[in-house]
């Protein structure tokens, strides 16, 4: 590790807090920094080791206090020392607390400073000074003005010194790995080359890498890769002697100056290294990666002209053959090997170069690649911007970027020209790059061999002799490094331009980059178009499967019910008044709801009045409505239910509990269409159709001075009378399977059938609570039941009585009726077992359904993640039956041939990790996704994916039901995730 003197940046803000002590005559004194954002750093330091004062105990009570502070409208310090500091009352009458503001003190505090690894604080500063009795007068609201300028003063600018300090201390560290960086590991290498020349002595210097470090990345985040970077760092330090020097060279590579008197012990030891290293496992002993060493040796006596620059080279070409030949062990640079004529090979070695201007060079392209796709949209504007900067960076004499189109031709999408009289970046297109035939050729021959092509071509115009002859590039932009979208042409005269080989393995990089950004965008849009108009479809279909399941239906079978259908029709175009009799529970506004959508006014009105729920009191004025202070209470004018269902129909229910002063007041409106709402002065006359419903005998009622015989009479004009269900048994199993099929998709059940045995005892019950009770009892048993068939125990009451409740045998005989309805018209038929050979979509339903279960019974405090299984094997699925062809694969799924490749290779990487070992049981359901692709294969084009992830969320719903934390487990993805797919389904 680095002896710097700033090293220890805490000592320095310490010290600085001693100083402040001692300049106010404090007892005490603590310093607090807040965070300039969610990822910046956070002080609190004590100078005694306790807390000077109540308002900074800690880093939570610190920033609640500071946020107070600033959050408060009108100005609460009761001094200001000058334009530095502004004093604060603290809780303690014998403490103070100071705002130190660093933008009166420094300058480059008012601009937001660069991003370093140690962020800057806000503006301002916290320091709390406790005193052995009252402050000073200087920080007291007695004071004079001018009293306290020169502390003040002293103050903020003896912290902006310190904290400048701990900055610059903190540049030198890496802040991942907590070791010296590249900057420190230049200056050290130079100073012990010249220490060797020197002394005539021998040292070595090592570049080590863990193999594919890239999947901790990939398989666990950024997170716990810097945090096994941390862990590598800190044994490799263990494994060091006193006089070797380790440092992060950049990305997954470490640098090791090892102070050696022998090439054999210099090799030896790196051997050493890497074995201790390859023996200890990382992150809780999760990962245990393979190490790659690459070993320069340098001689004081005999490498005098070997540059800094050439021995890092060395160790980078020895550590790539390690890479290339398997890694997993030390390689020593060899002049007399092939070594000297191995190029890089990793990625990061092309954007860290040991030239410390190249470097800064790439990584400020970088930079300024992240901007570009970050803040562009769309794909024309992207490139755009990314070719004006490659035009500025590398020089050219020009830059284009090509995509191929149809029939694999090459358009310019983005063109940038460095000549006298060009256009600046970004201001549009002076031309476009002519591709010649030339040309065209170069692209096509990076784009099919999948790696950077270089030629050397004659001018547009002019001679073309061998001055006139330029430097010409074709990188491919390549996705997942298997698919080109085009390439990247660049050239130049030599030797003004030319690109050595980090360039082009940079720029390669860069291109992949922007390859996959660019395909992300245009991929996006037609996924963003395709979603949108799945969403549209399926919210229409949930819509009107919501309506039509909250919209009570006639469902019938027997002769009784045929016959009273039949005067429906009849009556139902005509306006004619309709009485519906009839016991409780039978279904006497289903009648009257059907009368109305068989009428004339059906795009109408169907207000429901349910007399008997309406106080007395209050039934006048909610039937006629009432002007604004009619009675107290009455603050604003309301129209009432007679005049809502102007056009429509007024069903009156219940009408048998209407009071005879409101009977006398509808008598008029049934005949006259008329009334008069409560407090007003005149009538009004409306258009209306009124059905009535009562399950009492009305005439009994009128006899008996309960009922107005003039308004039954009114009323009864067409009578209908719903016959209970025990006289229409035809009916009992097709409204039970109609129920069951409503509920079950209400809830989210798998319920869709009923057993021979429940069949056989709804038959043999007495339903004195009708069509009401029937409903009652298999929304329960759709609630209470997790098995697909619904049997005799879960019609059982909720009140745990027998099932023999179900009781009142009718002397019909049962083996009469069938045990299973046959599909007819306006009845629901039960679901059935799918065909796995006609229908494979019902047998991936079922077979779902059966594995949902199954996870559920075998929890174990971790669910299966039946998703991710689901979509690699329909992956794995799709790829055996198209042989290994990514497009007819995709075809099969319906999606992108780029999505299919990516998803492919993430499932042979998670395979091949062991992170998608299934179940025993689902092993029965691989078959069915096998037929299911066979199935889809000759008519491709719906996403097969996304429909059997919508089955399984289904049913997962079904089981879960709230517990968003089980289903997104389940389902294999992240809970945001789930709950956006959980949305799409509308059952919000």
């Amino acid at each position: 590790m680095s002896d710097h003197p700033l090293a220890q940046p805490a000592d320095t803000l310490k010290n600085y807090l001693v100083a402040v002590r001692k300049l106010t005559a404090a007892a005490n004194a603590s310093l607090y920094v807040p965070a300039t954002d969610a990822d910046g750093v956070e002080l609190l330091l004590h100078e005694c080791g306790r807390a000077a004062i109540p308002e900074l105990l800690d880093t939570a009570v610190a920033a609640h206090s500071a946020a107070a502070l600033q959050a408060r409208e009108s100005p609460t310090a009761v001094n200001r020392l000058g334009d530095f500091v502004e004093v604060f009352t603290s809780a303690d009458p014998q403490a103070s607390l100071l705002k130190i503001h660093l933008s009166a003190v420094d300058p480059m505090f008012r601009a937001q400073p660069p991003r370093t690894s140690l962020q800057l604080p806000a503006p301002v500063a916290w320091l709390g000074l406790k005193f052995n009795g009252q402050p000073p007068p200087q920080l007291t609201a007695a004071a004079e003005a001018s009293a306290g300028q020169w502390i003040g003063w002293s103050i903020a600018s003896g912290f902006h010194f310190a904290w400048n300090q701990l900055r610059a201390a903190n540049l030198q560290q890496d802040p991942v790995s907590l070791l010296p960086g590249r900057d420190e590991f230049q200056v050290q290498l130079k100073a012990t080359m010249a220490t060797a020349r020197k002394s005539g002595q021998l040292f070595g210097l090592a570049l080590l890498n863990p193999d594919d470090f890239g999947l901790i990345n990939n398989r666990l985040g950024r997170e716990q890769g810097d945090r096994a970077l941390r862990e590598l760092g800190a044994q490799l330090c263990s494994a060091l002697r006193d006089t070797d020097s380790l440092f992060r060279y950049g990305g997954a590579v470490f640098g090791l100056i090892l102070q050696m008197s022998s090439r054999e012990e210099a090799q030896a030891a790196a051997e050493r290294i890497r074995q201790t290293l390859a023996k200890q496992a990382l992150i809780d002993g999760a990962i245990r990666l393979g190490i790659s060493v690459g070993l320069a040796i340098f001689n004081g006596e005999q490498d005098s002209d070997v540059s800094v620059d050439d021995l890092i080279r060395r160790a980078d070409r020895a550590l790539n053959t390690a890479k290339l030949s398997g890694g997993s062990q030390t390689v020593v640079w060899e002049s007399s090997s092939q070594l000297s004529m191995i190029q890089n090979f990793d990625r990061l070695s092309g954007i860290f170069t040991a030239d410390t201007a190249k470097d800064y060079r790439n990584m400020q392209l970088l930079w300024d690649m992240v901007a570009v796709i970050s803040s562009q949209a769309n794909t024309a504007a992207m490139a755009q911007d990314f070719v004006d900067r490659l035009c500025v960076t590398f020089k050219p004499r020009q830059v284009a970027l090509c995509l191929l189109g149809e029939n694999d031709e090459f358009q310019v999408q983005a063109f940038a020209l460095n000549a006298p009289g060009r256009q600046a970046p970004g201001q549009g297109k002076v031309r476009a790059l002519k591709l010649s035939e030339k040309r065209r050729l170069l692209l096509q021959r990076a784009s099919q061999s999948l790696r950077p092509e270089r030629g050397r071509l004659a001018p547009d115009s002019g001679p073309a002799d061998s001055a006139n002859t330029f430097l010409a590039y074709a990188i491919p932009l390549l996705v997942e490094n298997k698919t080109s979208l085009g390439c990247i042409y660049i050239d130049g005269q030599e030797p003004a331009f030319t690109l050595g080989s980090s360039d082009i393995i940079f720029l390669a990089a860069l291109a992949n980059q922007m390859a996959v950004a660019l395909d992300r965008v245009r991929l996006g849009e037609t996924l963003r178009q395709s979603k949108e108009q799945e969403s549209r479809q399926l919210k229409v279909e949930v819509r009107g499967l919501r309506n039509a399941l909250q919209q009570s239906r006639m469902v019938y079978r027997s002769p009784q019910m045929q016959a009273v259908l039949d005067v429906v029709r009849r009556i139902a175009p005509t306006d004619v008044t309709v009485l519906v009799t009839g016991e409780s529970g039978t279904g006497k506004e289903v009648l009257a709801r059907t009368i109305h959508e068989q009428s004339k006014r059906k795009q109408q009105a169907f207000v429901t009045v349910d007399c008997g729920a309406i106080p007395q009191s209050l039934i006048d004025a909610e039937l006629f409505g009432h002007v604004k202070g009619a009675y107290t209470g009455a603050q604003e004018a309301s129209k009432g239910r007679i005049a809502q269902a102007e056009g429509g129909t007024l069903f009156l229910d219940e009408i048998g509990e209407l009071p005879l002063e409101v009977q006398t007041k509808l008598l008029r409106f049934v005949q006259e269409r008329e009334f008069t709402a409560v407090g007003a002065t005149h009538s009004r006359q409306i258009d209306v159709r009124i059905v009535a419903a009562t399950n009492r005998d009305l005439a009994l009622e009128s006899q008996a001075g309960r009922f107005r015989q003039d308004l039954y009479y009114r009323l009864q004009v067409v009578t209908l009378t719903s016959p209970p269900l025990r006289q229409r048994l035809d009916d009992i199993l097709p409204l039970a399977y109609y129920f069951l099929e409503k509920f079950a998709v209400q809830n989210g059940s798998s319920a869709r059938s009923l057993s021979p045995e429940a069949e056989a005892k709804l038959l043999q019950h007495n339903w004195p609570g009708n069509v009401r009770e029937l409903q009652n009892r298999v929304l329960q048993a759709v609630i209470m039941s997790d098995a697909e068939e619904i049997d005799l125990p879960d019609l059982a009451p909720a009140t745990g009585a027998p099932v023999t409740a179900l009781s009142g045998v009718l002397p019909e005989p049962v083996a009469a009726l069938p045990t299973r309805i046959p599909a007819a018209a306006a009845v629901v038929p039960p679901a059935k077992q799918p065909d796995r050979s006609s229908d494979p979509w019902g047998a991936i339903e079922q077979g779902l359904a059966q594995q949902v279960q199954m996870a559920m019974s075998q929890l174990n405090g971790k669910a299966w993640p039946l998703g991710r299984w689901l979509l690699a094997d329909l992956v794995a699925a799709a790829d055996d039956a198209s042989a290994g062809n990514a497009r007819q694969a995709a075809q099969i799924l319906g999606m992108a041939e780029t999505t299919f490749r990516r998803q492919l290779e993430k499932v042979r990487q998670e395979e091949a990790a062991g992170l998608l070992v299934r179940a025993p049981g689902w092993a029965d359901f691989q078959p069915l996704l096998q037929q299911l692709v066979s199935a889809v294969r000759g008519s491709p084009g719906e996403d097969v994916i996304d429909r059997a992830s919508q089955l399984l969320l289904q049913h997962v719903l079904g089981r879960v039901g709230e517990n968003d934390k089980l289903g997104s487990a389940l389902l294999g993805v992240t809970r945001p995730t789930y709950l956006r797919r959980k949305s799409l389904l509308d059952y919000a």
